[in-house]
Parts: structure tokens; sequence; C-alpha cells
């Protein structure tokens, strides 16, 4: 997910987020704060197979070099920002 997708969320959700505005910066975090945690609580399922992938539940093929996710510290995916569910 990028900014732009992002920021559509908070607007959707009716945050006041525009960029290069001059609102109050410390409700401009609480608003940040608030629509991240909304993304990040969705899930992403991610299953190994055979040959070394993890295929997750949006669609991403991804490998690790070395160790696990929990190794590598991959809590939340790459592409979509879900929190990663092993299945």
């Amino acid at each position: 997910m990028n900014s732009e997708e992002i920021i559509d969320v908070f607007q959707k959700k009716g945050m006041r987020i525009e960029i290069g505005a001059t609102y109050s910066a410390k409700g401009q975090i609480a608003q940040l704060i608030n629509g991240v945690n909304e993304i990040t609580d969705r899930a992403c399922e991610w299953k190994y197979d055979d040959d070394g992938y993890f295929h997750t539940g949006c669609n991403y093929d991804y490998a690790l070099v070395d160790g696990t996710l929990e190794d590598n510290r991959h809590n939340f995916c790459p592409k979509c920002g879900g929190r990663i569910v092993e299945i």
C-alpha cells in the first residue's frame, strides 16, 4: 500500500489528512496513528510452499534468503501492509 492509498483510506474514514496543511501537528499525528491501527488490524495469510516461497493472501510471492519470518522480524506484508499470519 503506498502513501496515496493510505491517505485515501484515512479520508474515506472521515479523517482530515491534507498534505502541507497548517493544522495542528498533534492532531494530524493522532489521526495518522488511529488510521495506521485500522490498517494493521488486517491480516495477510502467508503459505509456504516446497520451492521455498511464501504465497500471500494479497497475491504476492516472497522468498527469504535465510531464516524464518520471525528470525527476519517480518510482521507485516510488504505489499498490502496486513499483519502476517502463516497458514
